[in-house]
């Protein structure tokens, strides 16, 4: 994942970085959160699913 310099914002407080997350957040179609969430789980989990995920998969298959 690059970073794109051209929409990263600069605040003076840390209040207000969280204020204008949450209102980027409620902007979102559902569609585009989901889209976040699958991105975080890409970067936190390369190689497919969370270790926990993937023994609760082996239990259902058998």
């Amino acid at each position: 994942m690059e970073l794109d310099r051209a929409i990263v914002e600069v605040e003076t407080s840390f209040e207000d970085a969280e204020r204008k997350t949450r209102q980027r957040y409620l902007e979102m179609t559902p569609e585009e959160r989901i889209q976040v969430v699958e991105e975080l789980r890409k970067l936190t989990y390369p190689n497919g699913v969370a270790p926990r995920l993937q023994n609760i998969v082996d239990c259902i298959q058998r």
